[in-house]
């Protein structure tokens, strides 16, 4: 009796709990951990596809890239592309790339490619309504499991923050340190962005991430699946799928 009243007394405390500022806080720490990946180094696989609109294939290419850390810099080079093994030219032309850099001034690429740009995901917690769905084990660690659907009277600040407007999903939160473990999303129905001349997000995208926790202590991405129908200005229209494995994480500097 007293095992079903603790796993009782568990589940309510659960639903009571503030999810939204779970959310942000999770987000807060996926930020900081984007920044510590550039002092990482990685390979990265990508399958790119380029579909018709019937979803058969019309054009794909696979690449391997490796970031690997040069005389204090990191350098991001090619070893495979569709199979077949890239000669070594491709990192010494990286390396050389890192000494005219040097030379001429030019600060160097970031690791995670986030810009100023990506400013809307920040609207993510705000955006969307939580309802715990329980408990769940992912690589032995605990996680929640919350659904997330657009929150009823929610007003976008940024005009890319649109695509919440017709969002759904679940979201998979580290219960020990609080980080994301994994995200699935779609979009229920399309969504206009500046009354559609600037571009249209067609319903059925899909997004997943999956995160890991490195033996550092740092979450990071691991696998990223984008399934994309969009019409861009009015006149180019892409209907793509991108996955995206990154493995072999290794901290190469220190701060």
């Amino acid at each position: 009796m007293k095992t079903v009243l603790l796993a009782l007394s568990l589940v309510v405390s659960a639903q009571q709990r503030d999810w939204r500022a779970e959310m942000k806080q999770s987000l807060d720490r996926l930020m900081t951990s984007e920044k510590k990946l550039e002092d990482f180094g990685f390979s990265r696989r990508t399958h790119r596809k380029e579909m018709n609109a019937d979803g058969s294939v019309k054009k794909e290419e696979r690449l391997v890239l490796r970031r690997e850390l040069f005389e204090g810099d990191f350098v991001t080079f090619a070893v495979e592309k569709n199979g077949v093994p890239i000669s070594a030219a491709a990192r010494t032309d990286a390396e050389a790339q890192v000494r005219a850099d040097r030379r001429s001034g030019k600060p160097r690429g970031r690791a995670s490619g986030r810009s100023a740009d990506d400013a809307w995901i920040e609207e993510f917690p705000e955006a969307l309504a939580y309802t715990y769905e329980g408990d769940e084990a992912i690589n032995d660690r605990k996680a929640w499991v919350l659904r997330c659907e657009p929150r009823p009277g929610y007003k976008p600040k940024n005009l890319r923050a649109k695509v919440f407007e017709k969002m759904r999903g679940k979201v998979w939160i580290d219960q020990a340190e609080k980080d994301l473990v994994r995200v699935d999303a779609e979009m229920f129905d399309s969504v206009s962005v500046g009354f559609g001349v600037l571009g249209k997000i067609d319903k059925g995208t899909r997004f997943n991430l999956e995160r890991i926790r490195t033996s550092e202590g740092v979450w990071l991405t691991a696998k990223t699946n984008v399934r994309f129908a969009v019409r861009i200005m009015l006149f180019k229209y892409l209907f793509n799928e991108i996955v995206s494995e990154t493995f072999d994480y290794r901290l190469l500097r220190s701060r």
